[in-house]
């Protein structure tokens, strides 16, 4: 190491490093909301009523410029904040803080010596005004701040007036926010009260009152938010210490949230939802919403510039930085389960039942997959509020895992010689056997061998006939599902409706070529609905939403060009006016005879299975349709999103239910 230079010795004298004010506002990390200047003046303030010892009231007014040019939103743009305290005052010891570059007064507190720069990033000037007491009497100091030459100004002399009090105006808001200066008296309640809701759920001793205002306008934020503290919850993570505290609030946003607590203060960029810890807890309880601030002193180090968000280290770097964000968030959630194991049971039960709900509905050939599906990694990573969507997307990931995790271990085992650890290999071979259920594997390859046959029968009614004419559209609808028909008046009724979409297999009334008033009106070749139009089975169906989601077909001979045919004699002219019906109540469910009820926002998907010549994509794309990828089709979404309709050509139906079927095959093993 080089010596330490003797000043006297080498003759040197001491120089003032000097502070370059424009260039470190320049350094300075960019402010994205210029309320954070205004929290770091209420900072200050709450510091102040601490160090008096006494209970203080703080108060912020908002003054709002004349000009509504400004505005963007149509409200007058703030100009000037003025925040007022009663704590100890702007002492020698605050001044000689305010003019150090990045004082080191606060450290305990996670201060960073920042607090005036933030200020001047928003403001064109802070200018103080404080009385306070020292050993020589009462005194009042003077105090401007601004970026542009003279940078501070100040003067102290004795005080006519006794009693603490400071006055901080930060002055002139700067062009680059004042786009968001328009905001309104309550948005800036809300953001004020979030953004301190530590000292606003527990308000410490010293503070009396922290009020808003602004003309007429008053509020106390100490009264907005009202809480108090349930558990209290520690835990360590690389040898930091955090301290975990719920409430029970009157209000705090929606849904129970975990906010990390810096100097005091919200990160706001850290701020999660419960479940972002706790991904099967939809809620702490549904009386009340519930807040849970975490401590330490790690927060206070780590916090950025802007106090915006927690400097965690990157993956791999824990050990040199501290702590990584998924460290954290693993040790968060093993100490919150220890406080809310009750609720979490609870919420995890609910989830499965859901789920389970989601299966029965919509993929009922997942249902023997649960039992495992709960215990995977897949299942753990969906939360409560995860879409019907997206929990089936797990099912189908965990679906293809497990099928990958089988033919893996049926490997090991066909190499594992049985005289080497025979009992290991008898209860391995006996769960994979368990697993592969090889009597549904034969049943399942029955059903696709006679799928097979039915696209071979489909193909055939697509050929031109030995007379040289092409089959009647009936052979193709009877072979889909009879006509004359319905599932209330026949459920056992066979259909092939697959080939148009495996989804419809499922569906939860069918009626095919019947009139849908139930005497002579108009006759869809398929109406399918898809949803039960009650939520349980025990509902009565005038309470019930009714149906979500219909299904119209039209089918068209083989080989007929509807190119020239009328407007209104188009499939989907037909098939609108159908849905029309529908809508009104018009058409019956044809067992019971009562009407077919849908939902409000019901969707209906209609289908033209028929020949597609060019000059039909042609005269519909002229009418709004768009041409599909393939070339061989097109659809038209309108009534607002609710219908959407599709010309399918025949051709193009029976290649994709083969490409499916043989999509089956490959499963299965065998040969399509």
């Amino acid at each position: 190491m080089p010596a330490a230079i003797d000043a006297k010795s080498e003759k040197l004298a001491p120089v003032p490093l000097r502070h370059e004010l424009t260039g470190r506002l320049r350094n300075l990390g960019r402010l994205k909301h210029w309320q954070m200047a205004v929290a770091e003046a209420i900072h200050n303030a709450l510091d102040a009523a601490a160090e008096s010892g006494r209970a203080c009231e703080i108060s912020v007014e908002i003054e709002r410029a004349a000009d509504l040019a400004t505005s963007g939103g149509g409200g007058k743009p703030v100009k000037t904040i003025v925040v007022r305290d009663d704590g100890v005052g702007f002492t020698e010891e605050n001044f000689i803080s305010f003019c150090t570059p990045d004082s080191r007064q606060k450290e305990k507190g996670g201060g960073k010596g920042l607090g005036r720069l933030t200020c001047l990033q928003a403001f064109g000037r802070v200018r103080v005004h404080s009385v306070f007491k020292d050993v020589d009497g009462w005194k009042e100091r003077r105090v401007v701040l601004q970026s542009e030459s003279p940078e501070l100004q100040a003067s102290v002399s004795p005080s006519d007036t006794t009693g603490c009090s400071t006055e901080v105006r930060l002055e002139e808001l700067r062009t680059d926010f004042q786009a968001g200066g328009a905001v309104s008296f309550d948005q800036v309640a809300e953001w004020l009260a979030e953004h301190f809701l530590p000292a606003l759920v527990e308000p410490p001793k010293s503070l009396k009152s922290f009020t808003l205002q602004q003309g007429n306008d008053r509020l106390d934020l100490t009264k907005m938010i009202e809480g108090a503290s349930l558990w209290v919850q520690k835990f360590a993570v690389r040898g930091y210490e955090f301290r975990a505290v719920c409430y029970s609030v009157t209000s705090a946003g929606s849904g129970d949230m975990v906010r990390l607590v810096a100097g005091g203060r919200i990160v706001h960029a850290n701020t999660r939802p419960l479940e972002f810890y706790l991904p099967h807890l939809a809620s702490i309880s549904k009386n009340r919403p519930h807040l849970v601030l975490i401590y330490s002193s790690f927060f206070d180090e780590h916090v950025n510039d802007a106090r915006n968000g927690v400097s965690f280290a990157e993956e791999g770097d824990g050990i040199l930085l501290g702590l990584t964000a998924p460290e954290f968030r693993d040790a968060c959630a093993s100490a919150l389960k220890g406080s809310l194991s009750a609720a979490l049971e609870r919420s995890l039960g609910a989830f499965k039942e859901r789920i389970s709900a989601v299966v029965a509905k919509e993929a009922p050939y997942y249902r023997p997959l649960l039992l495992g599906f709960f215990a995977s990694k897949d299942f753990l990573g969906l939360s409560t509020s995860s879409r019907d969507e997206e929990i089936l997307s797990a099912l189908d990931t965990y679906k293809r895992r497990d099928a990958t995790k089988l033919k893996q271990e049926s490997r090991r085992l066909a190499k594992l010689k049985t005289s080497e650890g025979a009992e290991e290999y008898l209860e391995s071979a006996r769960k994979l056997a368990e697993q592969i259920e090889t009597q549904k594997k034969v049943a399942l390859a029955e059903y696709v061998t006679l799928r097979k046959i039915i696209l071979e029968r489909l193909q055939q009614l697509l050929e031109v006939q030995d007379n040289g004419k092409s089959h009647r559209e009936a052979a193709i609808h009877n072979l889909v599902f009879p006509q004359r028909a319905d599932t209330e008046s026949a459920p056992g009724t066979d259909h092939q409706l697959w080939i148009l979409d495996e989804r419809l297999e499922s569906h939860n009334y069918l009626a095919s070529d019947k009139a849908m008033d139930g005497k002579s009106g108009d006759r869809p070749d398929l109406l399918v609905a898809l949803d039960r139009p009650g939520a349980f089975g025990s509902q009565p169906f005038s309470e019930s939403r009714g149906y979500e989601r219909i299904v119209l077909v039209e089918f068209k001979r083989a080989l007929e060009d509807l190119a020239k045919v009328p407007t209104d004699d188009l499939p989907h002219q037909q098939m609108i006016r159908y849905a029309r019906q529908i809508t009104d109540e018009k058409a019956l469910h044809l067992g019971s005879g009562r009407p077919i009820k849908t939902a409000a926002d019901a969707r209906f998907y209609m289908y033209a299975v028929c020949e597609v010549s060019q000059a039909l994509l042609k005269r519909l794309e002229e009418t709004g349709f768009t041409p599909s990828p393939t070339g061989n089709g097109s659809f038209w979404v309108t009534n607002k999103g609710r219908y959407y309709i599709e010309y399918i050509s025949l051709p193009k139906l029976l290649e994709d239910a083969q490409a499916r079927n043989v999509a089956f095959f490959k499963r299965l093993g065998l040969e399509p």
